[in-house]
This record gives structure tokens, sequence and C-alpha cells, in this order.
């Protein structure tokens, strides 16, 4: 049950940045998981990512996951896998570079849609997949040259490191993601914590 974030954007629009900071904290949370384990999701934007009313934000689609060092049939001819909208650089130049700081490079473009509306690159010169992907390898996102008063610098800025083009100059994992979006979020607490707590009181489970 419940909305992707591409609907629920559709839906209502931009989201008040409280709102677009912990759900993109969440969705931070389910893909360090991923991470710990070895794996590259490969494919992060707003349609993957599901809001559920009782166990917070959930990553779907792992069908472009990608076991971190290793190869796949998938990636050997160096074939142009993932979404154009929200695909790293790295991963627009060769599908099998794309590491956890790629899934990054997705969740800022799909934070960036949750603050404005739009994808990074959109609009009428950018209706062409060849546009977009000359975009995410060497422009702006026009959001990021002129953001709206109503988003914190500090934010912005955030949302920018997690966009840099190259991978050295992101967050290196999704828990710095999440360390550095929660001051934005008004309750200071993770929808994933929240979740688990209304999950322990229902089935009596006394674990942290």
């Amino acid at each position: 049950e419940g909305d992707d974030l591409q609907r629920l954007v559709a839906r209502s629009g931009p989201l008040p940045y409280p709102r677009a900071c912990e759900l993109i904290a969440a969705a931070a949370e389910g893909l360090g998981h991923a991470h710990a384990a070895g794996f590259v999701h490969r494919d992060i934007k707003p349609s993957n990512l599901i809001v559920d009313p009782v166990a917070g934000v959930k990553i779907l689609d792992f069908g472009l996951v990608r076991e971190a060092g290793q190869a796949s049939e998938l990636t050997a001819d160096h074939a142009l896998l993932g979404t154009w909208d929200y695909m790293a650089p790295e991963q627009a130049e060769d599908a099998g570079a794309a590491d956890a700081r790629s899934d990054i490079y997705s969740l800022g473009g799909t934070l960036l849609f949750l603050l404005s509306g739009a994808a990074p690159f959109s609009g009428a010169k950018y209706r062409q997949g060849a546009a977009k992907l000359k975009g995410h390898l060497l422009k702006t996102p026009e959001w990021l040259e002129s953001p709206p008063d109503t988003v914190p610098a500090e934010l912005v800025g955030v949302v920018r490191r997690m966009l840099a083009k190259s991978p050295d100059e992101r967050f290196a994992t999704a828990e710095e993601v999440v360390a550095a979006l929660m001051p934005f979020v008004k309750s200071g607490r993770s929808m994933f914590a929240d979740a688990k707590a209304l999950s322990n009181r229902r089935t009596g489970s006394v674990r942290p």
C-alpha cells in the first residue's frame, strides 16, 4: 500500500523541505543496508521509492542491482542501464562503474525532484535522452543555480554535494546522507525509526 514519490509529487506538487528530507533520509537508511551487504541498486528514482503508511519508505525494483566489485552479463558490454533522469555521470559512461556513490547521486536527483517538482535536467531542451546524459555529465541543474528562498542554503549545499559530478566529491556513504539531512527534518527522527517503534508496539517486541 501507499504511493510512490513520483505519484505523490504529481498529486500534491513539490513537498515542503522537512517532508522531502524525511523521505529521502528514510530511503538513504534503506540504501545503507543494501550497500552494507555489498549491493548497488543502480536505478534509484522517485517511482522506485514508495511511502508505506506503516513501514515508512520502501525501495522497489532491484532488477538492476549488482554486487559491488562484480561484473555481470548485463554490464559486460558496458550497456547503459538505469533511468536517464536520475543516472550518475559515471554510470552513464560505464554501467559497471556504478558504486554506492552512484546511488547517492540518484537519490540527490530524487531529493531535487521532491523539492522542485522536476527532475534535475528536464524541460524542452532536455527532452532527448542524449541531452539528459549531457546534463548529468557536464551541466549544473537550473534549480541549484537559482534555488527558492524557501529552501535553506545549507540544504541546497547538501543537494549540490549529492549531485557532484565526481563520486569523490559526494557523500561517501548513505549514512552520511542521513546525518546531513536529519537537521532539516522537524521531528529529528527518521520514518524508519518511527515505523520500527510502531511495529514493536504492535507485536510486543522490546528489541531496540
